[in-house]
């Protein structure tokens, strides 16, 4: 990483884990950890300064952290628009993943994980730098289902350590962590 802090913005729909996540990520002098309540807030905000890195937790029954996504990669004006995502999730499945990719998510971790777990995937997301992406959204689309893999063993999902990240476009996307 660079001298320059990186800024990781925390979405998330529980007070407490938004609170512990900031508390664990703010330990290392090389990040500047914000939080946000909605979505308005964390708009203006990336409209005034740079964003390395999302968190956003994925509790909702619809698809409303990922459409968020997909309205923060399509609005103009943002000060950074290449950002990394990382979405927490209870569950996880066809759909699920679907829309992480169609969103740009780049990494989809399955909850509970251990806040230490997160801190790992969010400096390994950092190091590896964002990816760019195609401003013909159905063009991005069809890049990130051509590399997606889909777990014939939905008991991986419910392991620790490495098998809480959903792989959505294979190993070699994973920071150099193995599985």
């Amino acid at each position: 990483m660079s001298d320059e802090p990186k800024v990781v913005a925390i979405l998330a729909s529980n007070v407490a884990l938004s609170s512990i996540l900031h508390m664990v990520l703010a330990e290392h002098s090389s990040l500047r950890v914000r939080e946000f309540e909605s979505e308005e807030l964390l708009s203006l905000y990336m409209h005034i300064a740079p964003v390395d890195l999302l968190i956003c937790d994925y509790d909702q029954p619809d698809d409303a952290e990922f459409s968020l996504v997909r309205r923060l990669r399509a609005k103009d004006g943002l000060v950074r628009r290449e950002f990394q995502v990382i979405a927490l999730s209870k569950t996880v499945n066809m759909k699920t993943k679907a829309a992480c990719v169609g969103a740009g998510i780049d990494e989809l971790i399955v909850k509970p994980m251990s806040p230490a777990y997160l801190e790992t995937r969010v400096m390994a997301r950092l190091r590896e730098g964002a990816r760019h992406f195609s401003i013909e959204p159905s063009r991005a689309r069809q890049e990130r289902r051509r590399n997606i893999s889909v777990p014939t063993d939905a008991g991986r999902f419910a392991g620790v350590g490495h098998g809480n990240v959903v792989s959505l476009f294979g190993s070699d996307q994973l920071g150099g962590i193995p599985r």
